[in-house]
């Protein structure tokens, strides 16, 4: 690999190449381990939403092989973030508020659901990352003219033969909730406002403000407490006119943002590292700066990141 044509960190010693597990991730199974053990590499932490997806499929099989430290959730638990039906199931038994949500089948029994929604409706891939294959209908005749185009971006291993969820569009601003937990403890936690996003609709942030929503703090502590949470979270919701929050989906990742939280004073990959590699104790963190940034950059450059010789 040609270093010279790629943007990188003055502290990166080396890069290595990997196969892309979306085409081979049997092959990256393999790379993976053959790049821990001649490395001796103390962590993998990864970023993107392809490689952090295989890499939490493959977790449990890994640590047979390697004595590096994965730093992403195992995939039992893992699987109910990423997959948004899992997630609003989630919502539902434990009470978070999310926009009225319907599995998509091509069947005349949902069709006739579908019809009773209040539209306009939204389509979203049950697995996908940054808006893609998201799609909008202002009728159900639109609806039924594009049926065709609902296909998904399907996750490891997965058998899931209904890829798209439908859900009622809900009118309101973007907001967030980024944390990082240790066993269902948020160890950070800040709440922020998209006030401009890549996507007319929303999508990544380009301009980003943090806040302080409690309400909406308190509805992600819930969860990750539910599920015994470990690593970092974006909870993504709507915030009506009323004050009303609705989740509406859940990155289970470091998110293209994540700098944000960096400059209002919570280190989120310092303290992946303390929690999960050096076993540091932590208190939890929500005081942090008042802070605007402007993302310039929606392209992750760093798939996965091996760390080593940590001091």
């Amino acid at each position: 690999m040609d270093a010279k044509n790629l943007f990188y960190s003055k502290r990166i010693s080396q890069i290595e190449e990997y196969a892309n597990p979306s085409e081979d991730k049997n092959q990256f199974f393999q790379d993976l381990i053959k790049i821990c053990n001649e490395h001796n590499i103390d962590a993998i932490f990864p970023t993107g939403t392809t490689a952090t997806n295989y890499l939490s499929y493959f977790k449990k099989d890994l640590q047979e092989h390697v004595k590096t430290s994965i730093l992403v959730e195992n995939y039992e638990t893992f699987s109910q973030l990423t997959d948004k039906w899992e997630t609003y199931k989630l919502c539902k038994k434990i009470g978070i508020p999310v926009p009225k949500t319907i599995l998509f089948t091509n069947t005349p029994e949902t069709l006739e659901e579908i019809k009773q929604l209040t539209f306009p409706i939204i389509a979203k891939p049950r697995i996908s990352y940054a808006s893609y294959g998201v799609l909008f209908f202002n009728s159900i005749d639109e609806f039924k003219a594009s049926i065709d185009k609902l296909t998904g971006y399907i996750d490891p291993g997965s058998d899931i033969h209904e890829p798209y969820i439908i859900q009622e569009v809900i009118q309101g601003t973007l907001h967030d909730v980024a944390l990082c937990a240790y066993q269902g403890n948020p160890a950070m936690m800040l709440s922020q406002q998209r006030v401009m996003t890549l996507r007319d609709f929303g999508g990544g942030g380009i301009i980003n403000l943090t806040t302080h929503e409690p309400e909406m703090m308190g509805y992600a502590k819930n969860l990750i407490r539910e599920l015994q949470w470990n690593g970092p979270a974006l909870f993504d919701f709507i915030k009506t006119a009323k004050n009303e929050y609705y989740l509406l989906e859940i990155n289970p990742k470091i998110w293209g943002t994540t700098r944000l939280i960096v400059e209002a004073g919570m280190n989120l990959p310092q303290t992946m590292i303390d929690l999960f590699v050096l076993n540091k104790s932590f208190n939890e963190k929500t005081d942090y700066e008042k802070t605007c940034y402007i993302n310039g950059c929606f392209q992750n450059a760093l798939l996965l990141g091996f760390y080593n010789h940590l001091p």
